[in-house]
């Protein structure tokens, strides 16, 4: 995983759960209560953004991905984040599949090759059909 992905993970769950913690404070003006809430939601961005990334961290230093192949089930929203997140159904398991990945807009229908982090669930796209152009690849076959 890149030093980019790993900062913001980091500098992400550091500013919500200061946004959360001076959010609660304000409601419940009771510190005890502040400071609990705070460790609560502090323990769960742990959970949920820091220990995916651990976890990670062996898979992206020996370059050992997972790879998913399918078709793009919905539209992506096309935000100004380099990244998009993308459903798509997987060929080699049969269902779907959420992952965000670094590309451009995608439009439901499109082929897609994409390598990800098994944890994070984050990644690139490696290959990319157009929809239409991927409906006459598959009739005609490779190599027509």
């Amino acid at each position: 995983m890149s030093r980019e992905v790993i900062w913001f993970y980091i500098i992400s769950t550091i500013v919500f759960t200061g946004m959360a913690i001076i959010a609660w404070g304000t409601i419940l003006q009771r510190r005890r209560l502040l400071v609990l809430t705070g460790l609560f939601l502090f323990s769960f961005d742990v959970v949920a953004i820091f220990f995916p990334c651990v976890m990670d961290y062996h898979y992206a230093v020996q370059k050992n991905y997972e790879t998913a192949a399918g078709t793009a089930m919905f539209d992506s929203t096309g935000t100004r984040l380099p990244w998009e997140t993308i459903t798509i159904y997987d060929d080699k398991t049969g269902g779907k599949l959420k992952i965000s990945a670094f590309t451009k807009k995608v439009t439901k229908g499109d082929y897609l090759e994409i390598k990800y982090l098994p944890h994070t669930k984050f990644g690139i796209v490696v290959e990319r059909i157009d929809g239409k152009d991927y409906k006459k690849y598959s009739e005609d076959g490779p190599g027509h």
